[in-house]
């Protein structure tokens, strides 16, 4: 696995999930993107935008953040919704492209390059 560290210089990619109540696919989700972006990038970071989860999600996120160095936890106790998740997450992403995809990996994927 490469990956990036958490204060790493130079992130190639910086992949966002919001992530509200998603306990059933977060795990998974990290899993199969360490597997792309492994095979695409040698810098990259995951970072997991969550927005008041009641459903133990934010365990999951911290765990994950604890065991990968480039996976990237955003708490937030309250409910504030998708937007304003992903613009903090937007904001905090050190990668000179950034994705952001739904959890469920099914639904919405976008990409913007970052100078």
């Amino acid at each position: 696995m490469k990956g990036t560290l958490k204060d790493g210089e130079g992130v190639e990619v910086s992949v966002v999930f919001p992530a509200f109540n998603e306990r059933d696919h977060l795990e998974d989700a990290v899993r199969k993107t360490i597997q792309v972006l492994d095979g695409v990038t040698e810098s990259y970071e995951i970072i997991i935008a969550e927005d008041g989860n009641i459903d133990g999600t934010d365990g999951i996120a911290a765990r994950l953040s604890a065991e990968h160095a480039f996976v990237r936890h955003i708490h937030r106790d309250k409910r504030l919704g998708r937007g304003l998740a992903l613009r903090k997450a937007f904001s905090k992403s050190k990668g000179r492209i950034l994705v952001y995809m739904d959890v469920d990996l099914a639904t919405e994927l976008g990409i913007w390059g970052c100078s």
